[in-house]
């Protein structure tokens, strides 16, 4: 009776002898694995180093003894680029004012924030970092992650015979990865990924251009197995926190609810409704640019009466209320908004709640809840431009908050509000050449038209003020890029207002922004090189 077991267990000792760096996953099947902390000797001492391939904290320098110093308090953080401070750098992340502010609180040790965020990173991945990392020895672990759950082309297998135990058996067991590796390839090849990470700089710009997430946002089934593989991945990390009595603090994921429309609106299939729900909204649309809110948010509710979820609708709703100066309900709309846009880049309220319920269930995890500090920090109680630089990134502001918030939750920071100290050197982001360009790109990808066509102004004074000539290159981005989404605004709100208006609008500007990738690129390579190339053919 036993034979079948100790055979079962003979092929798992083996298969683990045979592929040690197995990423066990129950959703994906994991393919290979990159190991994020390389142990290297430095001066005589072992090290790590971040070595992730889209790790921010590469470029910034992470590397911390292996052999944590006595008297050294060590606080590690993991999540995506919103973790790592991107575009900051270094001081002006949200864990460089932690440290400093910990620092002063705690005089008597040697303070280490280790900041392990890396870009375009899903829970999956930043559970794999946190894998590698968790045995450094911290004093308290920091998860700040939920916003990158669609940023890679992946499916889920949705139901087959027995699916509950394999996966429950796939989070141990090697030999039964493989061989679900081996079954997906040539079955379900949606389902398997690399677990080497994406190596591509411009990957995750792709991800936005081509809207990939789509096809997982819109399907109910796949959206709830993306928030099932989120909630594994964060209770993995969480309970093996609490398993080795080191404090976790999960973070709830603040976001630009104000000012950043959402990307993807679905629109109803049938023609008759579509019509009866555009007939609203474009006079909702109208109202709003004419400066009648009050108008609008009639006409919105009747569209939203046709299409609940059209996530454009709901923003635009938020802007009535917004103008109305009904703050709640506007806060209201304009998270509903981005928790139906069918490209979510943004984390949604139920990713919010996992987070909260994780926590709840796990003795000495501590809720850290970002989202209600950057509402009561925010104008009108609204976050927006004033605490992020574009979607998800916090602005200095923010990163300041961010730091503040955890702090306060520490016991290190006294756990007490108004202890947090960090000394102002002056910096301000809209003095940051390189953060500017930056988000230059970003506003352009994301299709924040209104946005990139202020920011480029600003931009443009930034070098003036300073003396410095705009590069050629750079001019010729800014001239297109102006002039191609000057022109689709324009056309666009004649056709809204119900005035004489190019029908060609639309497809001349899709054509064009199959280029603006490239151009995207363009921008975020002069951070590099200064005097980089030609701009994209055809592009003049």
């Amino acid at each position: 009776m036993l034979a079948p077991v100790v055979l079962a267990l003979a092929f798992e000792g083996a298969a683990r002898l045979v592929w040690p760096d197995t990423e066990l996953d129950p959703y994906l099947a994991l393919v290979g694995r990159t190991s994020a902390l390389m142990r290297r000797v430095v001066d005589g001492e072992e090290v790590f180093v971040f070595s992730h391939p889209q790790a921010y904290g590469a470029e910034s320098g992470a590397t911390f003894a292996v052999r944590k110093p006595p008297g050294t308090l060590r606080v590690v953080a993991f999540g995506g680029s919103a973790n790592a401070g991107y575009p900051h750098r270094p001081p002006q992340r949200w864990t460089d004012y932690l440290q400093r502010a910990l620092a002063r609180a705690c005089p008597d040790k040697t303070v280490e924030v280790i900041n392990l965020g890396a870009h375009a990173c899903a829970s999956y991945r930043v559970r794999m970092i946190f894998d590698d990392a968790i045995d450094s020895q911290p004093d308290a672990v920091v998860l700040y992650t939920g916003n990158n759950e669609f940023v890679e082309r992946r499916s889920y297998l949705l139901d087959y015979p027995g699916k509950g135990l394999v996966e429950g058996l796939r989070a141990h067991s090697v030999l039964l990865t493989k061989l679900s590796q081996w079954w997906s390839a040539r079955s379900s090849p949606g389902n398997v990924l690399s677990a080497r990470e994406r190596t591509d700089a411009n990957a995750h710009l792709w991800t936005h251009t081509e809207r990939i997430a789509s096809a997982l946002r819109s399907d109910p089934a796949q959206y709830e197995a993306v928030k099932r593989h989120y909630r594994y991945s964060l209770e993995h990390m969480v309970t093996e926190c609490a398993r080795r009595g080191v404090p976790v603090y999960v973070l709830t994921v603040p976001v630009n609810l104000r000012d950043w429309s959402p990307a993807v609106s679905d629109s109803p299939a049938d023609e008759a409704t579509r019509t009866r729900f555009e007939d609203a909204y474009r006079r909702g649309l109208a109202s709003l640019m004419g400066g009648d809110p009050g108008t609008a948010l009639v006409a919105l509710d009747a569209a939203l009466q046709v299409d609940p979820e059209h996530a454009d609708a709901l923003f635009r709703r938020g802007k009535a209320l917004d103008a109305l100066q009904r703050y709640d309900e506007a806060y209201a709309a304009y998270a509903a908004a981005r928790d139906n846009d069918r490209n979510p880049f943004r984390a949604a309220q139920p990713f919010q709640d996992i987070a909260r319920e994780v926590v709840a269930a796990c003795p000495g995890a501590h809720l850290v809840d970002a989202v209600a500090a950057f509402r009561v920090a925010a104008a009108d109680g609204l976050p927006g431009f004033d605490l992020m630089l574009d979607y998800v990134h916090p602005s200095r502001a923010g990163n300041l908050l961010l730091a503040r918030t955890v702090f306060d939750a520490m016991p290190e920071g006294g756990g007490k509000a108004g202890t947090f100290t960090v000394d102002d050197d002056g910096y301000r982001d809209e003095d940051d050449e390189p953060l500017q360009l930056n988000l230059l790109a970003l506003y352009g990808i994301m299709h924040q038209y209104e946005a990139y066509l202020r920011r480029a102004d600003a931009y443009e004074a930034l070098l003036a003020r300073r003396g410095h000539a705009l590069p050629g290159p750079v001019r010729n981005v800014l001239e297109n890029t102006r002039r191609a989404f000057g022109s689709y605004l324009e056309e666009r709100r004649k056709e809204i207002l119900g005035q004489p208006f190019d029908a060609g609008y639309r497809e001349r500007h899709a054509e064009f922004y199959k280029q603006f990738f490239l151009y995207a690129s363009e921008l975020k390579g002069a951070l590099v090189e200064p005097d980089w190339g030609q701009a994209p053919a055809g592009g003049r």
